[in-house]
């Protein structure tokens, strides 16, 4: 299997199915997707607008290759850094998921792949450097479970970096 499909589906065991929870500012998610993306997505392959709830498999996982993992720069990253960078994209964006990266490997912080983030983190151990991006993560996920209605989500979003923790350590 390949990195991405790897990365995939330790991320799709913790995105579920259909939800439209109040106060989750996603909206109505299946799988991950959320509506605005995937209508985003389908018009971008001239498609006619549709209801999430209706994904296809393959949907998914073009729209998670193609928003998430390649604009989080994951094929260039080694086993287990990229399964790190991919869930962060899927689950808080592809630009916080790359400050988190360069937070961790020690550059300037802006969002944005560029050589010296490309050469700052190929020079560092792709397991420490996925622990400290978690790191990172996870006092993000802390600081905005304090906003209002967000408090909910904390639990679930700590069992998920626990999970992602774990799977980082296997070979």
């Amino acid at each position: 299997m390949t990195n991405f499909g790897r990365a995939l589906a330790f991320t799709l065991r913790w995105e579920g199915g259909y939800c439209n929870v109040p106060g989750d500012h996603g909206g109505a998610t299946n799988r991950g997707v959320t509506q605005t993306t995937y209508d985003g997505w389908r018009s971008s392959q001239g498609l006619a607008q549709a209801d999430v709830r209706g994904i296809t498999d393959e949907e998914v996982e073009a729209i998670y290759r193609k928003l998430y993992w390649e604009v989080a720069h994951c094929d260039g990253l080694a086993w287990p850094l990229c399964l790190a960078a991919f869930d962060a994209a899927v689950n808080s964006g592809p630009v916080r998921a790359v400050k988190w990266l360069q937070m961790a490997a020690g550059v300037a912080v802006d969002g944005r792949w560029g050589p010296s983030t490309r050469a700052a983190v190929a020079a560092g151990a792709p397991r420490e450097l996925a622990h400290r991006a978690l790191d990172h993560r996870e006092a993000f996920l802390r600081r905005i479970s304090q906003n209002p209605g967000q408090a909910q989500f904390l639990r679930g979003w700590l069992n998920r970096t626990a999970g992602l923790r774990a799977q980082l350590d296997e070979p």
